[in-house]
């Protein structure tokens, strides 16, 4: 296994070790000061990662937060398929679009490494996947599973965790001629 990257990877490990070593646990902290650069998801789950590793902080607990991210994208791509494709296709489709995406170069440049982009996109594109699958098959969780998907890509990134995904959801009913779909209560309690 190779060494931690530096600049992202290396800091990113450093600023979870940092975190458990001074019992910060709500807010990152990099050289005794608060890390307010990037939200605190990515070092939390760095720090879950380190159960994989006997408490060690390096390549495998560092880059565990983008295997989730890789796992959870990978599921949710498969996932919209069965939703978006004739019910006799797209079985075949998912598992399709499942192995394109896990051969594609750009994904395995960024799953390779300890950043949180894959992370962003894994929590984005499940959040899409319950929202679109609440309008094929309405159930309340849903919609609060796809604003706690999208809660938490706010806690790895920012208000883009939010924006993205309402962003294409919006995009893609709106285009499709699905625009009533947009109509629902839920927008009023998941957004906040």
């Amino acid at each position: 296994m190779r060494d931690l990257w530096e600049p992202d990877e290396a800091r990113y490990a450093y600023v979870a070790w940092e975190m458990e070593q001074t019992d910060s646990m709500m807010i990152p902290v990099r050289n005794g000061e608060a890390y307010t650069h990037k939200p605190p998801l990515m070092f939390w789950l760095i720090r879950v990662g380190t159960l994989l590793t006997g408490g060690a902080y390096n390549g495998i607990s560092a880059r565990f937060p983008t295997f989730l991210g890789i796992l959870l994208s990978l599921l949710a791509v498969s996932r919209l398929c069965l939703i978006w494709f004739d019910p006799k296709e797209a079985p075949k489709i998912a598992w399709r679009a499942f192995f394109i995406l896990s051969t594609a170069a750009l994904f395995w440049q960024l799953g390779g490494t300890g950043q949180i982009d894959m992370l962003l996109l894994g929590l984005e594109l499940s959040a899409l996947y319950f929202l679109f699958k609440n309008d094929e098959k309405p159930a309340s969780w849903q919609p609060a599973a796809a604003f706690f998907l999208m809660g938490l890509a706010v806690l790895a990134k920012g208000p883009v965790g939010l924006i993205v995904p309402v962003g294409i959801y919006v995009a893609a009913n709106a285009v499709s001629g699905q625009a009533r779909r947009l109509r629902k209560t839920y927008w009023l309690w998941g957004i906040p």
